[in-house]
């Protein structure tokens, strides 16, 4: 009988135990709740984070621009302060197609990490799958420039300050007294040396026009409205580019016709022809 009682004592004490057990679980509002404030914070929180993002990309477009700055230092204190002839001239300064006088070839050997010729939001070819206007230039095998065949970047020259003869080679208005030719010139804290754009090279008109909508892209030869290459939306509103005293900064996109390109350069406001302006 002991025997017995003492087993009926001990289910007694477990039983209440075992029927207190409780699962918890969250219900379908309480998940509800959570995944609306996770959503919330999201909505707060990314664009920030975009922000963030476009800044930094910004920055390191600027720091590839003032590594360029500095090579092409190098080059003028190698070149008796002599700018690159040119994509028309060969290195030794002749009239020559193939490339080897341009900005691309010759400050090759002052850098090692290519990736100075990328500007981080346009660093993709039209091949890769960059489209105008934050897509990488490529110079194709089998064409002009073969000492430049397959080079990609991002970035241009200002055309105005090669040091190759501009006689005959374009319309009347692309003259050598306009070109710079050599460092030393006062004020060269205003005058452009590499920066934003879809072509290795930018010769830039007072003439030139805004393209009608951020993106239009127009492959003009020395015919004007070179300014195209580099006038669009790429950081914020405006473009890097470095400056021939070695600051680099953005530039917006309506200073673009301020800047002094060339030496009789005219400040001024685009000329929209009757568009509506879209910056």
């Amino acid at each position: 009988m002991l025997c017995i009682q003492e087993r009926n004592k001990m289910k007694v004490q477990f039983t209440p135990k075992q029927s207190c057990r409780k699962t918890s679980a969250f219900t379908l509002i309480e998940l509800l709740v959570v995944i609306a404030i996770i959503a919330l914070l999201l909505a707060i929180v990314m664009p920030g984070l975009q922000k963030a993002k476009e800044f930094a990309k910004e920055t390191i477009c600027r720091v590839h621009l003032k590594q360029w700055g500095v090579c092409y230092e190098m080059y003028l204190n190698d070149n008796d302060s002599v700018f690159t002839p040119g994509i028309e001239y060969s290195s030794a300064g002749e009239m020559n197609w193939d490339g080897s006088g341009s900005w691309i070839a010759l400050l090759d050997s002052y850098y090692q990490d290519p990736e100075i010729r990328m500007c981080p939001k346009a660093d993709r070819t039209e091949r890769e799958g960059g489209r105008m206007p934050l897509a990488a230039w490529e110079v194709v095998e089998g064409g002009s420039f073969p000492h430049i065949w397959e080079a990609t970047g991002s970035y241009a020259e200002n055309w105005w300050l090669t040091s190759g003869s501009a006689k005959s080679l374009y319309g009347a208005e692309y003259t050598d007294d306009k070109k710079f030719k050599k460092a030393g010139f006062t004020g060269a804290f205003q005058v452009p040396l590499i920066g934003d754009s879809g072509f290795f090279l930018l010769r830039a008109l007072e003439s030139d026009t805004p393209p009608a909508t951020d993106g239009e892209f127009i492959w003009e030869q020395a015919g004007g409205n070179e300014l195209y290459r580099s006038c669009h939306d790429r950081h914020r509103g405006g473009v890097n580019w470095v400056f021939c005293d070695g600051s680099a900064r953005k530039v917006d996109l309506a200073e673009l016709w301020e800047i002094r390109w060339h030496k009789e350069w005219i400040p001024g406001e685009p000329n929209w022809n009757g568009r509506e302006p879209w910056f």
